[in-house]
This record gives structure tokens, C-alpha cells and sequence, in this order.
């Protein structure tokens, strides 16, 4: 089963999976679900019960600026994390690269880190996918990619 969760403010929407909640509201600062064993506190905690928390996002699919079909050579990450997280590229819808990982570290707060994406996927449209790595949390600030043009023989 899964729960939605919206921010309003900012137009932003979380997924949580295996959960069994019947609703979820915030109040005086924290998130409570609700479900048919009771009311959870949600995110108060580094793990679920013991159990590392899985978490990832995908900024929505897009053709990155460039109208035709291109290839990503680097992304470049800007984020906090307390360990070590991994990228994924999805190429119109059916390719996927990757992951590539993204060693964190961990003497450092706000980080930038420039990942070398493997070569042989040109796409026109794509997104990526960072995640977590052994349930570590994780803040991105910022994403950019540099992009190369597919060259089209020229008659």
C-alpha cells in the first residue's frame, strides 16, 4: 500500500511505500499517520524500527534544454548528506544507466560533486534518479548537467 503526502506551499508530493495509513496530516511541526494499529510519528528517527529507510527522487522528465537528442557526460550535484548516495539516468522512458555512486564526504556540510555518466545513451528526453545508500540522509540543493549534442550528418 501506499500513502501520498502534499505540500501545498511548495507543490511538492511524498511517496511512502509499504505503509498501511489511512490518512496523514501535519501538526504543530511533525507528520502523524494514522492506520488501523494506531498513530505513527513519522520522520523522527534515522531508521524505521532498525530497518534502514530507503529514499530516492526523480525530478520530473525533461529534455534538459536541449531540444534534440543528446547525451549526458557528467551530472553535477550539489547536496548534504551523512553517507553515500547514487545516480541514475533514464533515457526516454526505457534506458536506464547506472547507478553511479556518489561517495559522501563526511567532514563537510553542503558538498558539490561531479559524477561521470558511462557513454552509449542518447536520448532526447530524461531523468534521474538519486537515492540513498545504506538508509543515509540526504538534502539536494542543486542538480546540472552538462550535456553533449548528437551529431547529425550534414549532406
Amino acid at each position: 500500500m501506499q500513502t501520498i503526502r502534499t505540500n501545498l506551499k511548495i507543490s511538492a508530493s511524498t511517496q511512502y511505500t509499504n505503509t498501511n495509513f489511512k490518512g496523514m496530516c501535519r501538526f504543530n511541526g511533525q507528520t502523524i499517520a494514522a492506520g488501523a494499529t494506531g498513530l505513527f510519528r513519522l520522520g523522527c528517527g534515522d531508521d524505521d524500527n532498525g530497518v534502514d529507510i530507503d529514499a530516492y527522487f526523480i525530478p520530473l522528465l525533461s529534455d534538459l534544454g536541449e531540444k534534440t537528442e543528446k547525451r549526458a557526460e557528467y551530472l553535477y550535484l550539489g547536496y548534504q548528506a551523512d553517507g553515500n548516495l547514487q545516480v541514475s539516468l533514464t533515457g526516454d522512458e526505457k534506458t536506464t544507466i547506472g547507478p553511479y555512486p556518489i561517495e559522501a564526504d563526511l567532514t563537510k556540510g553542503q558538498q558539490r560533486r561531479r559524477v561521470k555518466l558511462g557513454r552509449g545513451m542518447d536520448f532526447t528526453f530524461g531523468s534521474f534518479k538519486i537515492e540513498n545508500i545504506d538508509g543515509a540522509y540526504f538534502a539536494v540543493d542543486s542538480i546540472q548537467a552538462l550535456l553533449s549534442a548528437k551529431s547529425h550528418g550534414v549532406k
